[in-house]
């Protein structure tokens, strides 16, 4: 499993590989659920499930591209995925460069 930390690279998912672009995570804020939460309750605290439609624990990430420095978006990873699950800000899908 990978740790989602500050100055980890990213590129977007993009249709068109001539407009890719790279960014740098600048801010990491960890998110948890309470063990009460659907996510648990669901899984019964088998946490190696596939709940695609369930939320999960993770980190809610801000990105500054490359291309324009003075751009910022924020994206959510649930934990041991290196693909964002949502985009917020008009970003598109990120995902970890390794």
């Amino acid at each position: 499993m990978f740790a989602m930390e500050l100055g980890r690279l990213v590129k977007e998912d993009c249709s068109n590989p001539d407009k890719i672009r790279v960014g740098t995570v600048v801010k990491v804020t960890r998110y948890e659920l309470g063990k009460d939460s659907n996510y648990f309750r669901l899984t019964a605290g088998d946490t190696t499930a596939e709940w695609i439609d369930q939320i999960r624990p993770g980190h809610v990430v801000s990105v500054r591209w490359q291309d324009d420095h003075t751009k910022l978006t924020a994206h959510v990873f649930y934990d041991g995925i290196k693909e964002s699950v949502i985009n917020l800000m008009g970003g598109n899908t990120v995902m970890v460069v390794e």
